[in-house]
């Protein structure tokens, strides 16, 4: 019977693939048969609800599906759908949750190029929704089978449910660190301990090894935080602290990452649509402009702007989002108000700025060390190259004879693990697209290092680089993202399709 279930949803995926159906018909056709053979459009008083209203502030908006379970006011799980033929896109996966927060609703599925079950635990106090499973649609799957027989409302219970969820997500933090560069360290260190290879035959091969670990079968964990044990499991996309920002015309959710200084203004906000006399951030206006411009970013409900997609920032203060918010001159660390009824400066005060990123990251540096770096970064390239330098702008600088071009790019130190970590911005430039030879000067300011990259070398990784997009989508800038470690190796994160790391450390200039 699962695997009838299953393999009919299947088929009727593949068709409409082929029809390139539009999201209502596979609403109305492949996925409500699905859930009409799970019983549930017809056992007991479980409800299927078509279109389910959830208010935002003054908007509404309707999930496809929503499953309510018997005498229950609240929704147990909701479901949204995207054409099978559409690719799947980051802003589909926080759609769901944002419907799944409003509604306090623990389970989601999100319908499109594959079947992907979200969930929320509610008791943590950083709660966001997190991919439990992801199954591609291909008949004869025991994952999907597994699942299935899970959603069967005849059989259905939360416990089980919650179960599977938990149990899943043990699995994917061991897969997540088995495929890390600290579990494949770790895994490389074991084998070649465990070898009986002499010792220096063992030093020259481990830095050689490169290895893809994947893990088809639960391993040992520990039974009260799921981890593996010693591991070190990558944090940065959960590490956020949630703020919300109130006033006449602005109702706003803004996420902060304090490890990556990222900030995120989430979809569904709604900002002020006039500016005071008092709006004279010019960072802030410019992403305002950009914003309600394109009328697939927002949405105009007369006094206030609907944000319809997530709009981010990297900053260290958190004065240009809400500045963005509120279009008005605003002491953000007062007006940005989290959970518990904190305001920003009461859980980041400014005598702690130094431990925002880690307890052992240097004072941010004012704005004249930052130009005293940045001159000292300009005079080791004229030693260098034997050439002076002609400003263009404040980052971008020519050679006299106009043969070489320089962009020159900053960044504070960053704690991940043992290592040191930075983080860049890179934009194509105009003003050295002409010049014959074309560099990227990357400074790290705690140690005074500096990498030298071509931007044809940057080019031909561009393709494996995390990116920042702009009103129509396409690529703003890219994440320039390097590590330096206790040797003083350095290396370049590159992120799809697979996370690896390439030595850089020969590009640091002496």
């Amino acid at each position: 019977m699962l695997k009838k279930i299953w393999n009919d949803f299947c088929d009727d995926v593949m068709s409409s693939k082929k029809k390139k159906s539009k999201e209502r018909d596979f609403e109305k056709g492949p996925v409500k048969d699905f859930l009409t053979s799970l019983g549930w459009v017809k056992y007991g008083s479980h409800q299927l609800v078509e279109q389910h209203p959830i208010q935002f502030a003054t908007a509404t908006h309707f999930a496809d599906f929503a499953l309510f379970l018997q005498d229950e006011e609240k929704p147990e799980m909701i479901i949204e759908l995207k054409r099978p033929t559409k690719r799947k896109e980051d802003k589909d996966a926080v759609q769901l949750e944002d419907y799944m927060v409003k509604e306090e609703c623990r389970f989601g599925l999100l319908v499109g190029e594959a079947l992907e079950l979200y969930f929320i635990d509610f008791s943590k106090p950083k709660h966001r929704a997190e991919l439990i499973s992801s199954i591609t649609f291909g008949k004869d799957n025991d994952d999907a089978k597994n699942l299935i027989s899970l959603l069967l409302a005849q059989n259905y219970d939360t416990d089980n449910m919650c179960e599977y969820c938990s149990q899943q997500q043990k699995l994917n933090n061991a897969v997540r660190y088995w495929n890390s560069q600290d579990g494949k360290d770790n895994l490389i260190t074991y084998i070649l301990k465990s070898s009986s290879l002499p010792e220096s035959l063992k030093n020259r091969l481990q830095p050689m090894i490169k290895i893809e670990v994947k893990i088809h079968q639960p391993i040992q964990l520990n039974e009260e935080t799921g981890e593996t044990p010693q591991s070190v499991l990558p944090t940065t996309s959960n590490d956020f602290h949630l703020f919300k920002v109130k006033m006449k015309g602005t109702d706003a959710s803004i996420r902060y990452y304090p490890s990556e200084h990222r900030y995120v203004v989430m979809s569904h906000s709604l900002i002020r649509k006039g500016g005071t006399n008092s709006f004279k951030n010019q960072a802030a206006i410019a992403k305002r402009n950009e914003v309600i411009s394109d009328k697939t970013w927002s949405r105009d409900l007369g006094e206030s702007i609907e944000l319809l997609r997530d709009v981010e920032f990297f900053t260290v203060a958190p004065n240009t989002p809400t500045h963005f918010c509120t279009a008005r001159s605003t002491n953000a660390t007062e007006a940005l108000i989290d959970e518990d009824g904190k305001r920003f400066a009461d859980v980041f005060p400014k005598d702690k700025e130094s431990k925002l990123v880690t307890s052992d990251t240097k004072p941010l540096p004012s704005s004249s060390r930052e130009n005293d770096f940045k001159e000292s970064c300009i005079n080791r390239i004229i030693k260098a190259s034997g050439k002076e330098l002609v400003r263009v702008s404040d980052s971008t600088y020519l050679s006299s004879d106009g043969k070489s071009g320089y962009v020159f790019r900053a960044s504070q130190t960053y704690k991940q693990g043992n290592r040191k970590k930075y983080w860049y911005s890179y934009r194509r430039k105009k003003d050295i697209s002409k010049c014959k030879s074309q560099y990227y000067v990357f400074g790290f300011q705690d140690d005074n290092t500096i990498i030298i990259l071509p931007v044809s070398e940057i080019e031909s990784q561009i393709e494996g680089l995390n990116y920042s997009q702009d009103s129509n989508g396409n690529p703003s800038y890219w994440h320039i993202v390097f590590f330096k470690d206790e040797k003083g190796k350095v290396t370049w994160l590159i992120s799809k399709p697979k996370v690896f790391e390439i030595d850089i450390t020969h590009k640091i200039l002496l």
